[in-house]
């Protein structure tokens, strides 16, 4: 068995992902700052990202996705090889803000209005052969504990494990930050093996999902928001068996 890494960077630009966007979303390769791609953040490069941004004064929950079509030559694996299993992870993180700038202090978005994925498994026609990892949440809504750690109110979610965090007298549980603050860093979507027994000349999809919130209204607040989803750093690794064109079942 042999084992190939392929690794989307979006160093310059989409590298093949196209942007599949649903009413109200703009989806497009993003330039990083440099103060994105220092300190915690681990890309080793100054490149880009595919992001999709609800823009304001949207109704409605969005659905959108990313997707790469190709085969899997194009990903280097050899001609005459059958592909036995396939991984793929990547990184994703959020961005909010309201029409005026102000950071997002009155957002009336619930759990499951915002989410990164599934990251799915296609055939070239769009068929599901199965799921790397599940729908993610970027939102988590919490009450007082009664402790004072947890005020009502919502607070991002999914994202790496970092120091305790001071906010409002209490210190909140590892993940959690203020909405109303920056997210951290990149969350890491770490997918599982998909079992196939593909010709390398097939045709297949990886697809990206991603869900975005209603950008209307804002509790306590009549300014619009808009919502954005990023992704980078898309890691596939494939197990094949070099010469053995006999081995194939392709759909």
């Amino acid at each position: 068995m042999n084992t190939l890494t392929k690794i989307f960077n979006f160093t310059i630009d989409t590298e093949g992902w196209v942007p599949n966007p649903d009413t109200g979303v703009d989806m497009a390769w993003y330039r990083r700052r440099q103060s994105q791609a220092t300190g915690s953040d681990p890309l080793a490069t100054f490149g880009g990202s595919l992001r999709s941004t609800a823009k304001y004064g949207h109704s409605g929950l969005k659905y959108s996705d990313w997707t790469w079509n190709g085969k899997y030559t194009d990903l280097g694996v050899p001609r005459d090889a059958v592909v036995k299993r396939i991984q793929l992870s990547y990184l994703y993180r959020w961005q909010g803000r309201n029409s005026n700038k102000r950071a997002m202090s009155f957002v009336d978005f619930a759990e499951g209005d915002v989410q990164s994925g599934p990251a799915v498994l296609c055939t070239g026609t769009g068929t599901q052969i199965g799921v790397f990892s599940s729908a993610i949440d970027c939102i988590e809504r919490f009450t007082d504990d009664g402790a004072g750690t947890r005020n009502v109110g919502q607070w991002w979610d999914s994202y790496p494990v970092s120091p305790d965090y001071p906010y409002g007298g209490g210190t909140q549980q590892l993940t959690d930050y203020p909405i109303q603050d920056k997210p951290p860093s990149w969350g890491e979507a770490v997918g599982d093996y998909i079992t196939v027994n593909h010709s390398s000349i097939q045709s297949i999809q990886f697809v990206i999902n991603n869900v975005l919130p209603n950008t209307t209204i804002g509790s306590g607040d009549s300014r619009n928001y808009w919502f954005r989803y990023k992704f980078d750093r898309v890691e596939v690794n494939i197990d094949y068996v070099a010469n053995a064109s006999k081995m194939l079942s392709i759909f």
